[in-house]
C-alpha cells in the first residue's frame, strides 16, 4: 500500500463531499472502502453525478479543483492530469505522480453522468474515517446503500470476469439482501442478451482461477488479508459468492 497515494485518495474523496448537495454519490471500490476501511483498497474514485442542473463545464471545474486541493501540501512530484472530453457520458480523469521516493502512483476518477445507468437504490450518508491522511477529521459522504452496492457487483460479475467482484461480494454478503427489482436491474445492465444468468455466473466464476487471484487482485485487499487467502480459501470464496448470487437469481420472477 502506497501511503502517499492513500493520503491523496482520502483527501480527494473529502473534496468531492466538502459541500452538501454537489450531486455526487460514491460507488464501487471507494464506497466499499468507506464501509469496510482497510479491508478494501482502491486506486479509483467512482461517482454517479445526480445533479441535473450541473453542466459538463461545471463538473470539469469541480473535479479539477478537487484534484488540485487534494494535492496541496502533499510531497507529490511530476503530477500529470489526463482530462477527458466534456462530451463524455462517463468522463475519467487519470492522475499520475511520484511520491518523495520517486515511486510512481496512479489514481483515477470516473464520474457517470448517464442517468439511464444510475443505480435505482437508496443513497445514504456515511461517516468516512481517514486511515492515511494526516490531520483530517472524519467527514460525511453520500454512498449507495448495501443492497444497491450488491446489485452493482452482481451486474459486474455477470458482465465480466474480474476477481475483485468476487472479493467485494464476499465482503457484502450478510450486510443486506437486495430486493428482486434491484437484482433484475443487475441482470438487465449486465447485457447478457439471451444468455442464462445462472449459467453465466458459474462460467465466470470458473474462469476466475487461483492464478488470476494472485496476479490481478493485489491492489484490492491489503497484504494482511491477501496473505491469508490461499487456493482453498479462494475456491471457498467463489463458492460462497456463487451460491449467494444464484439464490437471488433463482428468486426472480420468470
Amino acid at each position: 500500500m502506497n501511503d502517499i497515494r492513500e493520503q491523496f485518495l482520502e483527501r480527494l474523496t473529502r473534496e468531492f463531499f466538502h459541500k452538501k448537495g454537489e450531486g455526487f454519490v460514491l460507488k464501487g471500490g471507494a464506497a466499499l472502502r468507506t464501509l469496510f476501511g482497510e479491508q478494501r483498497l482502491t486506486k479509483a474514485i467512482d461517482l454517479d453525478f445526480t445533479n441535473p442542473k450541473r453542466t459538463a463545464d461545471s463538473l470539469h471545474k469541480t473535479v479539477h479543483s478537487a484534484i488540485q486541493a487534494a494535492a496541496r501540501g502533499l510531497p507529490l512530484r511530476d503530477m500529470q492530469i489526463s482530462a477527458p472530453g466534456k462530451a463524455d457520458s462517463s468522463p475519467r480523469w487519470k492522475i499520475n505522480f511520484a511520491d518523495d521516493a520517486g515511486q510512481p502512483c496512479h489514481v483515477e476518477v470516473e464520474v457517470s453522468r448517464d442517468a439511464r445507468r444510475a443505480v435505482p437504490g437508496r443513497v445514504k450518508q456515511v461517516l468516512y474515517t481517514p486511515a492515511a491522511a494526516k490531520g483530517i477529521a472524519k467527514f460525511w459522504v453520500d454512498i449507495y446503500d448495501e443492497p444497491a452496492l450488491i446489485a452493482t457487483k452482481i451486474s459486474a460479475l455477470l458482465g465480466r470476469e474480474v476477481p475483485r467482484d468476487v472479493y467485494d461480494l464476499d465482503l457484502l454478503i450478510g450486510s443486506a439482501t437486495p430486493a428482486s427489482e434491484l437484482v433484475a436491474w443487475a441482470v438487465e445492465h449486465a447485457d447478457l442478451g439471451s444468455a442464462d444468468p445462472v449459467a453465466t455466473l458459474w462460467a465466470h466464476l470458473d474462469g476466475l482461477t487461483w492464478s488470476r487471484f494472485e496476479s490481478e487482485l493485489h491492489d484490492t485487499p491489503p497484504s494482511f488479508v491477501a496473505e491469508r487467502v490461499d487456493e482453498t480459501e479462494w475456491l471457498a470464496m467463489k463458492l460462497r459468492v456463487g451460491e449467494y448470487v444464484q439464490q437471488l437469481l433463482k428468486e426472480l420472477p420468470s
